[in-house]
């Protein structure tokens, strides 16, 4: 890489400076690249996050509470029927 700089430059600094120079360009180079991982893994984290905070919201609707679905008054087994209560209901349902 200092020698590219070199041609490209035209050799007017010693070449200690482009080794210098060449060397400073790779640590920013990988410095840059540790940064842009780092944001994306922070991104994925919070992407992760919301996608678990969505999932929860669908799962505390999609659940049903602890009364949904029954009514208040039990419906009476044909044992805890009265007759009255028997001969009506066979009288609308037969």
């Amino acid at each position: 890489m200092a020698e590219k700089l070199k041609a490209l430059d035209g050799g007017v600094k010693s070449d200690i400076e482009y080794y210098i120079e060449a060397g400073s360009q790779v640590v920013d180079s990988i410095n840059k690249s540790k940064e842009s991982k780092t944001q994306a893994k922070q991104k994925a984290t919070i992407k992760k996050q919301a996608q678990k905070k969505k999932i929860e919201q669908k799962k505390k609707v999609a659940a049903p509470s602890k009364n949904a679905g029954t009514s208040s008054v039990q419906p009476k087994g044909f044992s805890e029927m009265t007759d009255e209560e028997l001969d009506k209901w066979l009288s609308e349902n037969l």
